[in-house]
């Protein structure tokens, strides 16, 4: 049995620039490192603690100055074969004031490559874009927090978790976002041959109102590079479009509006390629302070059916429907087959139809 007890003071980097580049520009370093060695060396268990205080750094073009980092491992080592890491917390502090914290605990076997790990990540978006400015952009708060289990068995992995994003008041271009939030939750699975999304489903609010949700399932395959992807939404409304519409409306106020839908999507770029879609649009209503036009509420349908293969493109369906009237459907068809073969020469044979169409 043996111990090992490792303390570092005061290591200043400013003095190891020579080996840190310009990246780092001050900086003092202390290290507390605790080993331990039981059973003839077959149990080996390590303490480390490290703090980086005064921390001046650059991130790109900005300078990231009195940051601190800290962080904390605690684990065993089996017969040099299965590492536990029973806690692992890193902290990144700016104007001592908590910016991101990362936790988590786990198990990896170096023999068979299996893995066992949860995560869970805090961030303040504040901070960190004070920190890290972007162009076009403000914070002014917003909070992000991830909690992931994370699997590896051989050569696949897998990933199950939730995303949270909660009171995000943001200026992003002209988009405004007040007390903004998302939950997504996580099932990835990944292998030399694939990646395969078994279900990312999500939703979203502002100020305490549903925004609407998603669900999306796919396989990409990794030696042939195709991809099938399959996109749900359910009840996306105006407090999830408003901030993102608005700006396009030239003063005028979106009041309402829905879109459901489904689209499934398959690519290959060596073999066919296809897309089904139906987007359905309802109770769309814009509000003109002027009173130019009506807030009539609205309505339209899109549907698609086409395919891609040997660079042929066939348009089994492409619909349109807008809101009926009393002289019109308002349904618009489109049918037909393209040949893109010849690079100087585009043929085929397409239908455009409708019975009739009224946009009064």
């Amino acid at each position: 049995d043996a111990a090992l007890n490792l303390i570092v003071t005061n290591l200043n980097l400013a003095d190891w620039k020579p080996f840190l580049g310009d990246a780092v520009t001050a900086g003092n370093v202390g290290v507390n490192l605790k080993v331990s060695a039981a059973q003839g060396g077959k149990q080996i268990g390590f303490d480390l603690n490290t703090v980086v205080a005064n921390l001046a750094a650059w991130a790109g073009s900005n300078e990231i100055s009195q940051a601190e980092v800290r962080v904390s491992v605690q684990g065993q080592a089996a017969q040099f074969q299965q590492v536990k890491l029973s806690k692992l917390d890193l902290q990144i502090l700016l104007q001592n004031q908590p910016a991101v914290t990362v936790s988590g605990s786990g198990t990896y076997d170096l023999a068979s490559g299996g893995a066992d790990l949860s995560v869970k990540l805090e961030a303040a978006l504040a901070r960190l874009l004070a920190a890290v400015p972007q162009p076009g952009m403000s914070i002014s708060s917003g909070d992000v927090v991830l909690t992931a289990h994370v699997k590896q068995k051989q050569k696949a992995q897998a990933v199950t978790g939730d995303l949270t994003l909660d009171n995000l008041a943001a200026h992003i271009g002209q988009n405004t976002l007040q007390n903004f939030g998302t939950k997504i939750h996580l099932d990835v699975a990944a292998s030399p041959e694939q990646i395969q999304i078994n279900k990312v489903t999500g939703s979203f609010s502002e100020n305490g109102n549903a925004g609407g949700s998603f669900e999306i399932t796919g396989t990409t395959k990794l030696a042939d590079k195709s991809a099938d992807v399959n996109v749900t939404l359910s009840d996306v409304n105006d407090n999830l479009l408003r901030p993102f519409l608005e700006p396009a409306l030239a003063g005028k106020k979106l009041a309402s509006v829905t879109v459901a839908g489904t689209i499934a999507a398959q690519y290959n770029p060596s073999a066919g390629s296809a897309v089904k879609a139906n987007v359905q649009v309802s109770n769309l209503v814009v509000k003109d302070p002027a009173k130019k036009i009506p807030a009539t509420p609205l309505a339209a349908g899109f549907a698609v059916d086409a395919s891609l293969n040997q660079q042929i493109a066939d348009v089994r369906q492409l619909q349109l429907t807008l809101t009926p009237t009393a002289r019109a459907n308002n349904q618009l068809t489109l049918s037909g087959r393209v040949d893109l073969t010849k690079p100087d020469a585009i043929q085929g044979n397409l239908k455009l139809a409708a019975d009739a169409l009224d946009f009064t």
